[in-house]
């Protein structure tokens, strides 16, 4: 079974109302009986006036299809425009006195953003941007990352957990950090 579009379902009916319009019935083709109620001339104006009504709305229809398309195209492949926030947006995020994991803080960014338009920001620039102030490193043969001295001071700290799988280590970032991070958003997007 195939599913109409909403144009190809306005098309489909302004035809047959055009058909019975006209005196002919849309399933044969055929000119119905002279006696027939559709060959009433108030019935025959109701019908012309039905079909002009979807004539405008298959025009509007094809406009809106059209917007959505070129709206689709200005969005890119993924139909997502890039991570962006405004200043008005970011004075929304909640600042936490509890110290939070980058997820959590992530997380809090990408809710004052609409997802269904743009895409999420992900942890990556983030570490990307601490890593290129000096906060955060990575230690030889290992790609996890831990805090500096200097990231130490600037309000990074390390937690050992217990989980599932055994103890880890989880880098939270205190309210002075998020604050550090709010404020330089912009050089963080730059490493998206």
């Amino acid at each position: 079974m195939t599913i109409m579009t909403d144009t190809e379902k306005i098309t489909s009916a302004k035809e047959f109302i055009d058909k019975l319009a006209q005196g002919i019935s849309p399933l044969t083709n055929m000119p119905v009986n002279e006696v027939d109620i559709i060959n009433d001339i108030r019935i025959s104006r109701c019908l012309f006036y039905v079909s002009s009504i979807l004539e405008k709305a298959l025009i509007e229809e094809e406009r809106n299809t059209a917007k959505k398309e070129r709206e689709r195209k200005r969005l890119g492949k993924k139909g997502l425009v890039p991570f962006n926030i405004t200043n008005e947006q970011l004075s929304c995020y909640t600042f936490s006195e509890r110290p939070l994991c980058i997820t959590d803080i992530v997380g809090r960014l990408n809710a004052l953003i609409d997802t269904s338009t743009m895409k999420p920001l992900t942890y990556k620039p983030i570490h990307k941007w601490l890593m290129d102030i000096g906060a955060l490193e990575t230690k030889e043969g290992n790609t996890t990352k831990t805090p500096t001295e200097q990231g130490l001071r600037m309000g990074i700290k390390t937690e050992l957990r217990h989980g599932s799988y055994g103890d880890y280590v989880v880098v939270l970032y205190d309210t002075r950090m998020q604050h550090l991070i709010m404020d330089n958003i912009d050089a963080i997007l730059s490493f998206v």
